[in-house]
């Protein structure tokens, strides 16, 4: 590269690998497998390091971050077409070292925080209407985390609001052991995967020679059944 970089931000787009900041800079740069060279664009309006970025509404959002003084929650955008940055709504939250994410159309952004204060705070942003809204936290302070998007789960619109989803923690009130019907989280006919890395559609698809307990997991780790939708995890 250019420049010397640690916790920079990166991202692909357009068969390009793009990175932004990092080292509290400002400048940005990408790199083509085509020419086999690394090209300078446009510096962001603020240095920062261990920022949030993604690709969202054909736009590469930098967010929040550190700028070897101060914690940020400003945001900016580049526009590839234009080459030019623009500035967006500042998050709710100061935050570095945050998880992002795409679904339904809106930006998450995920933990993070400060070095005095992680958070479990969630907020999504909204390009229709150009504002940040609060989503429901997380259980966990989370800090330096990554997130995905993955398909065929329940709708993630539900998280938006505060009164429409029961807690985990409720949902762990209920019994938790037993076969993968009676799992909380795993409806029947889902797929569960346990610890040790079996999967069964259902009870009735387990070894014979297996015994009941050990379909009996706390804490299945994959839930594979749903409707066509999308949820970040």
């Amino acid at each position: 590269m250019n420049d010397v970089r640690g916790h920079a931000g990166c991202s692909p787009f357009n068969k390009k690998i793009y990175i932004y900041g990092g080292n509290y800079l400002q400048s940005c740069e990408f790199y083509s497998p085509k020419t086999n060279q690394w090209t300078r664009f446009t510096n962001m309006s603020t240095r920062r390091g261990v920022l949030g970025v993604i690709l969202y509404d054909n736009r590469i959002f930098a967010l929040g971050g550190y700028d070897g003084h101060n914690y940020l929650r400003s945001v900016e955008a580049y526009d590839p077409e234009t080459d030019q940055w623009n500035e967006i709504p500042p998050m709710l939250n100061n935050r570095q070292y945050c998880g992002t994410g795409v679904i339904n159309d809106k930006l998450f952004v995920i933990g993070g925080g400060t070095k005095i204060r992680k958070c479990n705070s969630v907020e999504y942003y909204d390009a229709k209407t150009n504002t940040w809204t609060r989503a429901r936290p997380m259980r966990s302070r989370h800090w330096g985390l990554r997130c995905c998007t993955v398909s065929n789960h329940p709708s993630m619109k539900q998280y938006t609001s505060r009164d429409t989803l029961p807690r985990l923690e409720d949902l762990k009130k209920k019994k938790r052991a037993g076969s993968c019907e009676e799992s909380p989280v795993a409806p029947k006919g889902g797929r569960v995967k346990m610890g040790s890395g079996t999967v069964w559609k259902s009870i009735e698809d387990k070894n014979p020679g297996i015994s009941e307990r050990s379909l009996k997991a706390p804490r299945p780790q994959v839930w594979i059944k749903s409707p066509d939708r999308d949820y970040l995890v």
